[in-house]
């Protein structure tokens, strides 16, 4: 009796020996891949001054809730309800501790796409874990996407909004076995409202339905755990726009649309997307659909589900008509997994063909590496003259004086000079028809490109130049 229980003990213990030995090398592997693009995206990150509009969008905001506060977001200087306050928190952190702004701004995204790509290796284990290769195929597929290689080196919102919609996909697998993971949707659910936009709840729900038509699913939610973690969630949430409506008067609109509605109207179409982007998507959908009609009959519970979140989702983005192909960046790691699903399987299929998937997989992730560091190339300027010249106009700004931008399709964005010049006023931007009809009194002082100078001159006789560059000039008119 005691021998034979030794052997079962025995057994058990081999057998879980070797399935943590069946995935120690594809973790292993996983990690060290992470690490080295981690490391390559770290050296990026330092080159080239912040000249994107919306990166700029994010370092000065961080940079106006170090001078007025963490209780709402600015814009030159005035409450601004476009975009929740996670990411500007974050980096107000930052910005006072390096001496390269750029570093400062971009190393959120850095430490996102990290703990995004951990996020998909543990998603894919989750939804298949009878195949440990899974894991370093996922985490190789969306690790090497020219998207996530070019937003995890740039200071904007969308990468933390994919941390935190994978690790609510992961926690809603946890919580088939177990409800009390629901909580965990719960708080990354609010997470990603926080950072950037509610889209967790929508694929919360979508998940919800899809689980309704199966019977087993259906009976865990009915929990009371389920139940609570949505009121908690939409409890949380609520906090900041309440903060929001009672002591700054945000418009009740703006709760539901956080952009002005003119914003939401004039996004772009999809035929306005570099092409070599939709491209990419376009490859990875039909492999992905390709993928679906021959194995369709081999997906199990988990990946249906994800599948069909990928399908609406992607579905819903397409018919909003989303300005950029960066909106889908938090759906990406759903499509890695997939696609790295039907690659495992076509390699498991042996003979001639596997050596010809085996090409073509190389071929995919070595092709993304290539265009994302081509993208990430031509993105970099430094634009040192400019930084020059917006530290001279912050030297001359006071409180008496009005700053003044004047419109030209030469000069850089606003919030540009408002970042690089540390700004402590609002900068009005201005054409010069708009001056010559109403000028401003002295003292003003601002930026204007070189060709509108000579006009300015006949506004501002006193006029004179502080500081120039090749393409536009400091000045001022006035006693300071």
């Amino acid at each position: 009796m005691i021998g034979a229980c030794s052997r079962k003990l025995s057994a058990k213990i081999v057998s879980e020996s070797s399935t943590t030995s069946r995935y120690l090398l594809p973790t292993i592997l996983s990690g060290a891949l992470i690490l080295v693009v981690t490391c390559w995206l770290a050296f990026q990150i330092p080159k080239g001054s912040i000249v994107q509009a919306d990166e700029l969008r994010t370092a000065e905001r961080s940079r106006e809730m170090l001078l007025k506060g963490p209780w709402t977001v600015y814009s030159n200087f005035a409450p601004s309800y476009a975009k929740p306050p996670l990411q500007y928190w974050l980096t107000a952190l930052t910005l006072p501790r390096f001496a390269n702004p750029a570093i400062a701004v971009r190393v959120w995204p850095l430490f996102y796409t990290i703990f995004a790509a951990a996020a998909v290796g543990w998603l894919a284990f989750l939804v298949d874990p009878t195949r440990p290769w899974l894991i370093l195929l996922a985490v190789a597929i969306f690790i090497s996407s020219p998207l996530i290689l070019m937003e995890g080196c740039r200071g904007l919102l969308d990468v933390g909004l994919t941390l935190f919609t994978t690790l609510a996909i992961a926690l809603a697998q946890l919580a088939r076995v177990r409800p009390g993971w629901w909580f965990g949707v719960a708080m990354a659910c609010w997470l990603g409202t926080i950072q950037k936009i509610p889209l967790i709840f929508l694929i919360w729900f979508i998940i919800v339905l899809i689980r309704l038509r199966h019977p087993g699913d259906r009976v865990l939610l009915r929990s009371r755990w389920l139940r609570a973690s949505v009121i908690l969630a939409i409890v949380m949430t609520a906090i900041w726009p309440s903060i929001q409506f009672v002591h700054y008067h945000m418009p009740l609109a703006r709760v539901v649309v956080g952009d002005e509605f003119n914003e939401l109207l004039l996004m772009a179409g999809l035929t306005e997307k570099p092409s070599i982007d939709i491209a990419w998507m376009i490859t990875g959908w039909i492999m992905l659909a390709g993928g679906v009609f021959v194995w369709r009959g081999r997906f199990h519970g988990p990946l249906i589900e994800l599948s069909l979140v990928l399908l609406a989702t992607a579905g819903l983005f397409l018919i909003l008509n989303f300005r950029s192909v960066r909106y889908f960046l938090p759906i990406l790691p759903a499509l890695s997994i997939l696609l790295a699903l039907l690659f495992h399987r076509a390699l498991a299929q042996g003979g001639k063909s596997r050596t010809l998937v085996a090409i073509l997989l190389l071929f995919f992730v070595s092709s993304g590496f290539v265009y994302g560091r081509m993208r990430i190339n031509h993105r970099v300027q430094n634009e040192f003259d400019e930084q020059q010249l917006a530290q001279k106009l912050g030297s001359l700004q006071n409180e008496a004086t009005k700053t003044l931008l004047i419109k030209s399709s030469n000069l850089l964005f606003d919030r540009f000079y408002l970042f690089y010049g540390r700004l402590r006023f609002p900068l009005q931007k201005q054409t010069l028809e708009q001056l010559r009809q109403m000028p401003i009194p002295p003292p003003v002082i601002g930026i204007c490109s070189t060709g509108d100078f000579f006009a300015l001159q006949k506004i501002y006789p006193q006029v004179r130049i502080e500081q120039a560059s090749d393409k536009s000039i400091c000045w001022r008119a006035g006693t300071l």
